[in-house]
């Protein structure tokens, strides 16, 4: 009798595992773009226009930009950015500890019945995940007066070393060194 219960249970379970898998299956549009590569940290600081710590927060959403065609011209993920650390600031507005920034990331997820879920990326670049600190190398994108992550995925390191699963995927020699370089120069104290 109770194996009689255990066994609906346990097809039940596989089923509904099964749909949260498929319904939160992501897929992953890498596109290529030309963008300058950062041999060290002294270049990233250069071409900054704001070095900061900041923590991710959870208030981000899609700004997508379609062709008459209905084909997408562009996109990103505004994201807020609650400023935990200025190290640098060459912009012309003052900004300070505490204060919440909008960081354009160069990735969408995009999400309909026709297409299920859909990440468009560019070279390889992962969103922030929510409420976790990041160093950020920030410049701003004179045409559309934004703030964005220097080199793509050059700009954008985690505090301390941390979360590097989110930069496992990066096959990239200079990101590694980077990555280093910033670990050891730029902590949160």
């Amino acid at each position: 009798m109770l194996m009689k219960a255990i066994i609906p249970i346990g097809v039940a379970t596989a089923l509904l595992t099964g749909y949260l898998y498929l319904d939160n299956k992501v897929e992953v549009s890498n596109i290529h773009a030309s963008v300058p590569v950062y041999e060290d940290v002294k270049s990233l600081e250069q071409d900054a226009d704001l070095i900061v710590i900041g923590e991710a927060t959870d208030k981000k959403e899609n700004w997508v930009k379609y062709l008459p065609d209905g084909e997408i011209e562009d996109y990103s993920t505004k994201r807020s950015i609650k400023v935990k650390k200025v190290f640098s600031n060459k912009l012309p507005e003052k900004i300070e500890q505490g204060d919440e920034i909008e960081v354009w990331e160069p990735t969408v997820i995009l999400e309909n019945e026709a297409i299920g879920k859909k990440q468009i990326t560019i070279e390889g670049y992962r969103l922030m995940q929510d409420k976790k600190k990041y160093v950020l190398f920030l410049k701003r994108n004179p045409h559309f007066n934004n703030l964005a992550p220097l080199g793509v995925i050059q700009g954008k390191f985690p505090l301390n070393g941390e979360y590097d699963d989110e930069f496992d995927h990066m096959e990239f020699p200079p990101f590694k060194k980077l990555k280093n370089e910033v670990a050891k120069k730029y902590k949160e104290e």
